[in-house]
């Protein structure tokens, strides 16, 4: 496998694993709708990030902004066909170590929060999040947001 940046090219393979990723209820998938349609395809045009590839084929990405001058990773996808084999981890690190080299101190990710997730897909993702090192800063009532559910802000130090 081998991690890479992202390319003009490798945008209708991220869809593909987007819409593999789709949310099929509400206790199964990750991307909403929106996500899929509105908000990844502009994102991974204007966001940096990496793709993971083995042999020539993508099966994960990563993309990752600034809010207020702070790192944040905005999408992760692992192809379904790829989970539990090191892609996700892989990505972060890859996202990590760009961090590290331009001296940021901790890098975040938002996602549903620890009790949101039991039982959804999102469970996996939480306890992935907490595996790679983030921990919880604050969790964001849905209310607050005006999102689906509660959110969690979790952060990672950059060492």
């Amino acid at each position: 496998m081998i991690i890479r940046k992202i390319r003009e090219d490798d945008y209708n393979k991220i869809l593909e694993i987007v819409e593999k990723l789709k949310v099929i209820d509400e206790k199964r998938g990750w991307f909403t709708e929106e996500a899929m349609k509105k908000l990844i395809p502009i994102d991974i045009k204007i966001q940096r990030g990496f793709v993971a590839e083995e042999k020539d084929t993508i099966i994960g990405f990563i993309t990752y902004i600034s809010k207020n001058g702070e790192p944040f990773i905005g999408w992760i996808g692992v192809d379904p066909d790829f989970h539990r084999k090191g892609i996700g981890r892989a990505l972060v690190e890859k996202v990590y170590e760009v961090l590290k080299k331009i001296g940021a101190k901790e890098i975040y990710v938002e996602t549903p929060s620890k009790k949101e997730g039991l039982g959804t897909s999102y469970e996996g993702t939480y306890k992935f999040y907490e595996d790679v090192g983030f921990e919880l800063v604050k969790i964001f009532p849905k209310e607050e947001r005006e999102e689906n559910c509660d959110m969690a802000l979790l952060k990672k130090k950059v060492l």
